[in-house]
């Protein structure tokens, strides 16, 4: 244990940004209704 304390600034709107960036392939419609159906084809990443 090295008593180190480690701070991040979380901005989930950021976050969402970073991760959607490094997502890929992107869902396609027909994965989602695949793996979602009935669900509304509304993708979390544009």
């Amino acid at each position: 244990m090295d008593r180190t304390t480690r701070l991040w600034t979380v901005n989930p709107e950021r976050v969402a940004h970073r991760i959607c960036a490094l997502a890929h392939p992107r869902i396609t419609r027909e994965e989602w209704d695949r793996y979602l159906p009935g669900v509304e084809f509304r993708p979390p990443c544009p």
